[in-house]
């Protein structure tokens, strides 16, 4: 269990984005750097610990949202603006506003998650991994959702 809490340790205490030679990295994993993620490896190992599922700080989730979907969000045709704050009725949920040429501004609630955590909301969920490793699908998902939705 020392093992366990060192190796936890050293990953929260890391100021890295993802991964570093300091907290993850090394010459035997070179191939795999860009899969490595110390928040998913500190999730990982509290689970073995502890046996609770992890779940994604909503501040890190509106984080990840403000620096990889809204840029993307923005370059895309008619996105005139796009607003992410925490939602105001749910903590757990954060909402992106889109200001649409034409259309005014839509509202659409995310759950921004790790892949370990289970929800069954109806909600507009979004993995990390995928959003800082597959945007074009999250972009086609969230294009999706409004029109699907009636909001575009």
């Amino acid at each position: 269990e020392d093992v366990i809490d060192t190796a936890i340790d050293m990953m929260e205490e890391c100021n890295c984005e993802t991964s570093c030679h300091y907290c993850l990295r090394n010459y035997m994993n070179k191939f795999e750097h860009q899969n490595l993620n110390r928040h998913w490896g500190a999730h990982l190992l509290r689970y073995i610990r502890d046996g609770e599922v992890p779940k994604l700080e909503t501040s890190l989730g509106i984080s990840l949202l403000e620096k990889i979907l809204k840029p993307n969000l923005e370059s895309t045709g008619g996105v005139e603006s796009v607003s992410i704050s925490l939602n105001k009725a749910d903590d757990s949920l954060i909402d992106v506003q889109l200001s649409i040429a034409g259309l005014g501004v839509r509202n659409l609630p995310i759950s921004v998650r790790t892949p370990l955590q289970i929800d069954d909301s109806e909600n507009f969920i979004i993995e990390d991994y995928a959003l800082k490793n597959d945007i074009p699908s999250i972009i086609r998902r969230f294009e999706n959702e409004i029109i699907e939705s009636g909001r575009l």
